[in-house]
């Protein structure tokens, strides 16, 4: 919960929602990685070697999970500057079509120019 608390949630119930946003993949990634390494560990390795491999492992896993934590976050992050982009554009463009994407309502104006030209020949 400290950490949480240092990345910016404020919040015991934002807190809350990211750990049960976030846990079941975790969990099921973990079911896969420690299983593997651990047999891996006990079958090749000598009983000298096996407390360096597995902080090893330990450092990957941590890596995974702040990866998982924090692209989660940025996926996020870009949807909505993606989404405030797309608003902002729409206001701004007095042609916009809603629901349209730009590359779409150009081709549909160009139909439209070519349909009203041969109506009119």
């Amino acid at each position: 919960m400290s950490i949480s608390h240092t990345e910016g949630r404020r919040s015991v119930s934002s807190i809350v929602a990211n750990v049960v946003a976030k846990w079941p993949a975790a969990f099921w990634m973990g079911n896969l990685f420690w299983p593997v390494a651990n047999s891996i560990n006990f079958r090749f390795l000598g009983p000298e070697h096996r407390v360096a491999y597995v902080a090893a492992c330990g450092a990957v896993w941590n890596t995974y999970i702040s990866w998982m934590n924090k692209r989660k976050d940025t996926l996020k992050a870009k949807r909505d500057a993606d989404a405030k982009k797309e608003r902002m554009h729409s206001m701004l463009d007095p042609n916009c079509a809603a629901g349209f994407p730009r590359s779409a309502r150009q081709t549909e104006k160009k139909k439209t120019k070519s349909g009203e030209e041969k109506k009119s020949k």
